[in-house]
This record gives C-alpha cells, sequence and structure tokens, in this order.
C-alpha cells in the first residue's frame, strides 16, 4: 500500500483532490478575490492548541480577507452557490485538544455574494429602502459569540458540530473598489452604529451542507463520495461503504445528537438541508434557544427527518443520472431508524408522529 493510500485510510482526506481539480476547472464559478482588510484577533479557542495558522489574541493576523471587485491582494478563495457569505479557505487535517480531525476551514463574513456563471461580488451591509437592519455579507460580533459558546456548550456533550477556531474583529469592510473603515461604512449607511463585524474561523470535516447535494448538478456526487470517503474514514470501515450504509449512519447518528440537544434543554429552531454538513454535523447555532415546549422540540424532529428524506432523494437522483441502480430503502425504514436513535437517548416527542406516520 503506498502512502497516500495509507494516509487516506487514517485521516479523514476524503475526496479533496476532486473537489480541488474542479474548482480549478471552473474558477470563475468557485474562486472569489480577496483583499487584506485592518484587523484584531479578538478570541482564539483553547481548544487548538496546536494550529496551522498564525493567531494570536489581540494582533492582527492574515486571515482577515474581505471579497474584493478591485484589485486584489489576497487569496483566491474558494466558493458554493449556497454559502453566500462565506468561502472555504483551506482543507487540511487538524485536530482539537481531545483529538477530534477537521479538514475543512472556512471564513464566515467575507462579504456578499451571489452565484450564476460566475461569482458576483455586491455591496454588503444594509439593504438600502428595505427598512430591515439584516447585514448581507456580514457576521455581527454578538452573533458570533453567541455561535461559538453554542457550539462548545454541544460539543461538550457529544453533539457533532463545526468549532470556531478564532473571531477574527474587522477594522475595514470592502464595498465595490472601496475599501471602507468601519466609520465611513456607517456614514455610507452600510451598517449600524455598534455593528461589529467580524470574520469567524471555523472547523468542519465536510463543509458541503445537504442542501449542496441539490445545488450543482456537475459537481453534487463529486460531494457524495467525499461525504462517504471522510465518514467511511472517520468510522474506520474496512468494508465497502454504500449508500445504504450512509443514508442509514446518517439517520442514525442525526436522531441521536438531536435527542442530546433536547435532553440539554435546547431546540435548534431553524434545522434545514442548509445547516446540516453532509458528515451530519449540526451547524449554524445563533438560532439554538432554550426548548420551552413540546412543540418546539417537535418542529425540530419534524425538521431532521425531511434532512433526511431529501438526503435520500439527492442520493437517488445522483444514482439515476449516472444510471446505478441503488438498493431500494424504505422512508419507513429511516423513519423507525431516526426514532429508535433519538429514543435511546432521550424522550420521543409526544406529538410526533403526525397523522402521515409513513412519510419521512
Amino acid at each position: 500500500m503506498s502512502d497516500s493510500d495509507n494516509k487516506e485510510q487514517n485521516y479523514p482526506v476524503g475526496k479533496s483532490a476532486k473537489l480541488a481539480d474542479y474548482v480549478g476547472r471552473s474558477p470563475s464559478e468557485h474562486l472569489v478575490p480577496t483583499s487584506f482588510v485592518k484587523n484584531r484577533v479578538l478570541q482564539l479557542n483553547e481548544h487548538f492548541p496546536h494550529l496551522p495558522f498564525n493567531l494570536e489574541t489581540g494582533k492582527p493576523c492574515k486571515l482577515a480577507v474581505f471579497a474584493s471587485s478591485g484589485d486584489s491582494d489576497g487569496p483566491r478563495l474558494e466558493v458554493w452557490g449556497s454559502h453566500g457569505r462565506s468561502a472555504v479557505l483551506s482543507r487540511l487535517i487538524f485536530a482539537d485538544d481531545a483529538g477530534m480531525l477537521f479538514r475543512d476551514v472556512d471564513l464566515k463574513g467575507i462579504g456578499y455574494l451571489k452565484f450564476g456563471k460566475k461569482v458576483e461580488i455586491l455591496k454588503p451591509g444594509l439593504l438600502q429602502g428595505t427598512g430591515s437592519e439584516m447585514h448581507t455579507g456580514l457576521v455581527n460580533k454578538d452573533e458570533s459569540i453567541a455561535e461559538y459558546k453554542n457550539s462548545e456548550k454541544l460539543i461538550e456533550n457529544g453533539v457533532r458540530t463545526s468549532r470556531l477556531v478564532a473571531i477574527i474583529g474587522l477594522e475595514e469592510l470592502i464595498a465595490g473598489r472601496d475599501k471602507l473603515s468601519l466609520r465611513e461604512a456607517v456614514s455610507r449607511q452600510l451598517i449600524l452604529g455598534g455593528f461589529q463585524p467580524v470574520i469567524e474561523v471555523r472547523a468542519f470535516g465536510t463543509k458541503a451542507r445537504v442542501e449542496d447535494l441539490d445545488s450543482d448538478k456537475k459537481i453534487n456526487a463529486v460531494f457524495l463520495e467525499d461525504a462517504k470517503s471522510l465518514v467511511r474514514q472517520e468510522t474506520k470501515q474496512d468494508k465497502i461503504f454504500t449508500d445504504r450504509d450512509y443514508i442509514f449512519w446518517f439517520t442514525e447518528t442525526l436522531g441521536k445528537n438531536l435527542a442530546i440537544l433536547h435532553k440539554m434543554g435546547f431546540v435548534h429552531g431553524n434545522l434545514s438541508t442548509q445547516n446540516v454538513t453532509l458528515d451530519c454535523r449540526i451547524v449554524d447555532l445563533p438560532t439554538l434557544r432554550n426548548a420551552n415546549d413540546v412543540y418546539s422540540t417537535n418542529d425540530d424532529v419534524t425538521s431532521g427527518l425531511q434532512v433526511i428524506n431529501s438526503l435520500l432523494t439527492c442520493i437517488r437522483q445522483i444514482r439515476s443520472q449516472q444510471n446505478v441502480k441503488i438498493p431500494y430503502t424504505p422512508e419507513r425504514d429511516l423513519m423507525h431508524l431516526f426514532r429508535d436513535s433519538y429514543s435511546s437517548v432521550s424522550k420521543w416527542p409526544s406529538l410526533w408522529p403526525p397523522s402521515s406516520e409513513g412519510n419521512v
């Protein structure tokens, strides 16, 4: 066995090379130019004692970049259509202090991106004339700190999620070709006074979400094989890891993780194909809140089953495009597996299942 084969067996490398090759052949669709902006590291996660980046609390760093349509002096970052304010920085293997391995590192809050035949960089910040206080393309410091605290709580209790590596406070933004101080951004009504934009440095197994299997027909099969490879490597499966193995593992894992979350007294509140990764991590946690009643846990459970149904549908569509027959997997079997795995950790919501029990 070659060194590369040994590495693939022992580390969650997945299909990184295939993903990089695809991006390299479609740069206008999947690479965005960036420029460095003034910044200061606000918080470092103490659970990453040996980071592959040079970061120090209170000091500026080289990871603070912003999407730029003018002259760019930063790296071109990998982007995908369902991720409108974040980009993949790198794929490399590193671990936290508990030995959990991560591969995909992304930067969230780098600007407002729109996708088509090429990546379009739009003006970030407040949507003018809408009256909305939502800052498109940006992440607020308070939102980021909430995400950090929530993810640490979940990881401490055994829930699979992404992990924040660092929070970087921005002292500049880029709008079009203009690099602006925060004071100038306020005067141009791009941000509200008191809004503190930050970049989150996040670590994943795979950043790809269930939604990504349905967003780009040219790459969805690679996303699927990458996720299956990561899971097989993580779970140390020696045998062939089939689509059926994968969907059953995903269903059982999501059921247990959602049950742990609810047993902790929380609900996600916005569970969907957009915030469950293909290696079954529940992510995007600012919506996490206390579970005040059975209706909120019931909504999470229903949403979780819809995620599983969407994943199964995407796998069937991918294999149909490839003219590959896959063993029939009844949705009812997945629903019962989800319920059993959930119930092994926490009491099944009393209002579930609804009358349409056979539907996942």
